[in-house]
């Protein structure tokens, strides 16, 4: 159900930077993968807290190809702010949902 609800498929790449004790983190991008053939990229031990990943997001997801990775709203807001710089990124690469995005006070 999570497969087809993501549409990834044997042989594509997702990656994790969740910590792997958060539930997303193990299941969603950690094993779930593996029982349908797909590759996962473990960013770092330190997952989005490194600051290098981060910095690197982009051209980690061009050098990998990779089709979902999975995130909090809070690592959403910093991807906002680092540039692409020419990175050639999948053009729709999925958002796992590990938390509720919060709604914005109008």
């Amino acid at each position: 159900m999570v497969a087809m609800g993501a549409e990834l498929y044997s042989g594509e790449v997702i990656m994790c930077g969740l910590p792997l004790f958060h539930v997303n983190g193990t299941t969603v991008t950690g094993s779930f993968p593996f029982s349908i053939g797909a590759h996962v990229v473990i960013l770092s031990a330190l997952g989005y807290r490194d600051q290098a990943v981060m910095k690197n997001f982009y051209k980690i997801v061009e050098h990998y190809q990779a089709v979902a990775f999975s995130a909090v709203p809070t690592i959403l807001s910093v991807l906002l702010d680092i540039p692409k710089r020419n990175a050639d990124i999948p053009p729709s690469v999925i958002w796992l949902r590990a938390a509720p995005l919060s709604v914005e006070p109008v």
